[in-house]
Formats: structure tokens, sequence, C-alpha cells
């Protein structure tokens, strides 16, 4: 305004490709298994390796809705 606008430019990024997982289920457990893909890949904007880590989460109790799977 006023004469005073600034060009922004932004870096547009992506989260990191996710790695290829297999999960194994046991006797009340699953047992994960995934590769480093998400580790050895740059980002996509500085190109730069930055992997922090992966978060896994677990929802108990949860049951599929009842109806049409797709």
């Amino acid at each position: 305004m006023n004469g005073k606008e600034t060009r922004v430019n932004w870096l547009v990024g992506s989260a990191p490709p996710p790695p290829v997982m297999r999960l194994i289920t046991g006797d009340h457990k699953v047992t994960m298994l995934w590769d480093n893909f998400s580790e050895v890949t740059p980002d996509v904007s500085t190109l730069e390796y930055d992997f922090e880590g992966y978060r896994i989460w677990r929802a108990d109790g949860w049951a599929r809705p009842y109806g049409p799977r797709s």
C-alpha cells in the first residue's frame, strides 16, 4: 500500500515421501517394518537432507464402521 508493496517468494514444499512399510500381525501385537527411503530423500525446496524422525500413532478401541468398503 502506498507504494510499499514487497514481493514475497514462497517456498512451497511437501511432506517427505512415505517409507515402504510392512505390517506383521501376531498374538495381540503388530510388528512394523519399513525402509529408509524418507531418510535418504532430500527436501524438495532446499535439497538438504533434513529428515527429523517418525511419529507412530495407535488408535485404541477403533472399529471399522458398518457399511460398504471401498
